[in-house]
């Protein structure tokens, strides 16, 4: 599906822009909406990398870019993005922290937000998880998305309609992130016959 990007002039600058939907991340293959389905589905349900994105309608990701997402999105939710001189590209504004983000939603639609936060302490089956780190990531992330359904609970996907009631707050994407950790690389090689498939490993001849 082809989504329109306008190009817009600023009535004080008079520079002109591309506006994005805010359903469309910068440097994100696929929209807000898709990424917010998968990894609600993969924090609360049984089913693992796999089986989630086989449940997803249309061309599906690679598990491991729905691994990526949600290690990017616990990083988001803790803070810990790791950003060029604090920005997303030279030139471009800076990101706003996601403790401002909370901060202003509180003072805005919810005064208990910040207390709901500290509150959420949601269980993750050791399987989902080989480290510690990689529990923290899977744990954030569930809790970002069920604050935004603890916001938004009459919208379809409530991150997203976060995400569009920041927007006009702070005029960047509030909740970009990098799917690309130091965990998380956004495509794995597959497994065949027990053996890690490594396209540039040297041939050597049997002794």
């Amino acid at each position: 599906m082809d989504t329109p990007v306008p190009l817009a002039q600023c009535k004080f600058c008079k520079t002109r822009r591309r506006v994005l939907p805010v359903e469309i991340l910068p440097y994100k293959t696929y929209g807000l909406p898709v990424i917010e389905a998968a990894c609600r589905h993969y924090t609360k349900a049984t089913d693992g990398l796999r089986n989630t994105v086989k449940k997803i309608p249309g061309v599906a990701p690679h598990y491991s870019t729905l691994h990526g997402w949600i290690g990017g999105m616990g990083e988001k939710a803790l803070d810990r993005v790791q950003l060029q001189n604090q920005r997303a590209k030279i030139g471009k504004p800076a990101l706003p922290p996601t403790s401002a983000l909370i901060s202003e939603t509180a003072k805005i639609k919810d005064p208990d937000l910040i207390s709901n936060w500290n509150k959420i302490d949601p269980y993750i089956p050791s399987w989902k998880y080989k480290s510690s780190f990689r529990k923290e990531m899977i744990t954030s992330c569930f809790k970002l998305l069920h604050i935004a359904f603890l916001l938004f609970q009459n919208s379809v996907y409530p991150f997203t309609q976060w995400e569009a009631f920041l927007r006009p707050v702070f005029n960047v994407p509030c909740f970009l992130f990098s799917s690309r950790n130091i965990i998380s690389a956004i495509q794995l090689s597959d497994f065949i016959n027990n053996l890690v498939l490594y396209e540039q490993a040297e041939k050597r001849e049997p002794p």
